[in-house]
């Protein structure tokens, strides 16, 4: 009986781990490996890049200077897009010209990208994990509205999704969650 369960949580632990082998670009070009932030929670918003309000992420800015071991990561996202964007190449140029720049934030910022799940091939690596019960064991949730939070734990498992909504204080108090597997 032991061995059983043993083995069970092995496959549970290799089975929520696959967040770990995505990895990817910033809008300047460079691919990051989502395997350096294993061991650490990870907390995943999508945004309209062609809105100049960012009063959400100089918020989750702030968040993670007070969590420095917490990682936040960005995605663009193209289905928000508003107004005369000719092109992915011009919202990439103003996610990171804008977020990094003019705003100073210290969080990751992947390329524009569509969010939502009507196409998975279409649709960003993390954001397909994030969305689909089959990758992430727990959630089959599409993106609702640009502001989404998506929660995942040191072990890789995704185990919170919040709205826009969400105050400064229920991030803290949700990253601050120890979750027992």
């Amino acid at each position: 009986m032991k061995k059983i369960i043993n083995i069970s949580l092995l496959a549970l632990t290799f089975s929520t781990t696959g967040i770990y082998s995505l990895t990817f670009k910033t809008p300047d070009g460079n691919s990051v490996s989502l395997s350096t932030y294993a061991g650490n929670k990870m907390v995943i918003v999508v945004f309209n890049p062609t809105d100049r309000d960012f009063t959400e992420l100089k918020m989750l800015d702030s968040v993670y200077r007070d969590f420095p071991t917490v990682h936040f990561i960005a995605v663009p996202g193209i289905d928000f897009a508003t107004g005369q964007i000719d092109s992915v190449a011009k919202i990439q140029d103003s996610s990171i010209s804008v977020l990094k720049a003019n705003l100073g934030l210290s969080i990751a910022v992947t390329e524009a990208s569509f969010v939502k799940k009507f196409d998975t091939l279409t649709q960003h690596p993390i954001l397909q994990w994030c969305t689909h019960q089959a990758q992430n064991t727990h959630f089959d949730r599409d993106v609702e509205a640009e502001g989404q939070l998506f929660f995942v734990n040191e072990s890789g498992v995704l185990y919170s999704v919040m709205p826009k909504e969400t105050s400064k204080a229920q991030i803290e108090q949700i990253l601050n969650t120890t979750i027992i597997q």
